[in-house]
């Protein structure tokens, strides 16, 4: 009887010992839609100050990061502790994915008046760490506010990809890619806005451009020029798709869907 008590307090004891270890481990491997594990991250914003008054047409914004290592290579790829990037948001919007901690909000179709601005930790595949975010107010206030961007009729969009063509090779840190955006306005000063018709930007994906968050799990960037340098730090050797997609200012994509895709083999 004493070595059957014996079996079962070590099996109550080990066993949940056990599940957390392959938890851990498995979180190790990196699957998308698993956190990472690790110390939290934590964000100081030292500028703007919390309720500034801003009357030029940009917010400088600098943060502090602790238990954070910013690397914007391994977006979109398999989850890694510790590291990831930061979302800037304003007034609960998403405008954009950062890798540096100095950056410029301009404040284009941003009307006068009190707003909210946030940072919040991202991992690689762009969950964000609420429990890390950090807000700061300021009251826009502009001097000669900008011309507001409206609607145009440009036709239909279309983009296509120019270089690498499909079957090629890449290899190195980073390859590029080229690609022709027509009949649609690329501007990242409108990045997180309401929506106008016409304009907007793209987003980078491997392999898919499916699933949750409107396709961001696999999406290595987001941009407004019309070369893209795709890190492969992150991505394993072998045969993989990387797509260009055009959405809006809220980063949906359009309707019906506008977007290119090329196949190439990555070697390492």
């Amino acid at each position: 009887m004493r070595m059957v008590w014996r079996f079962s307090r070590i099996v109550r004891v080990v066993l949940p010992l056990m599940v957390i270890m392959a938890l851990i481990l498995w979180a190790g491997d990196g699957f998308h839609g698993v956190r990472a594990q690790g110390v939290e991250p934590q964000i100081t914003i030292v500028s703007p100050r919390d309720g500034e008054v801003v009357t030029a047409n940009a917010v400088p914004i600098i943060l502090q990061f602790s238990n954070w290592t910013l690397d914007c290579s391994l977006a979109g790829t398999a989850n890694k502790a510790g590291t990831g990037h930061w979302h800037l948001l304003l007034d609960k919007g998403l405008v954009n994915m950062i890798c540096d901690p100095v950056s410029t909000l301009v404040l284009q179709n941003v009307k006068p008046g009190k707003h909210l601005l946030a940072a919040v930790p991202a991992q690689n595949d762009h969950e964000e760490l609420e429990k890390a975010e950090v807000k700061a107010t300021f009251d826009y206030q502009p001097a000669n506010p900008l011309p507001p961007v409206t609607g145009l009729n440009l036709g239909k969009p279309s983009v296509s990809i120019l270089s690498p063509k499909n079957g090629a090779t890449v290899s190195g840190q980073t390859f590029s890619l080229v690609f022709d955006v027509r009949n649609f306005r690329l501007s990242c000063d409108l990045l997180g806005r309401p929506k106008v018709n016409g304009a907007g930007h793209w987003h980078v994906n491997v392999d898919t451009t499916q699933g949750p968050m409107m396709g961001m799990l696999t999406m290595l960037a987001m941009g407004c020029s019309n070369t893209f340098q795709v890190p492969l730090a992150g991505i394993k050797p072998g045969t993989h798709k990387f797509l260009v997609l055009l959405v809006d200012n809220l980063h949906a994509p359009l309707s019906p869907a506008v977007e290119a895709a090329v196949t190439v083999n990555v070697k390492k």
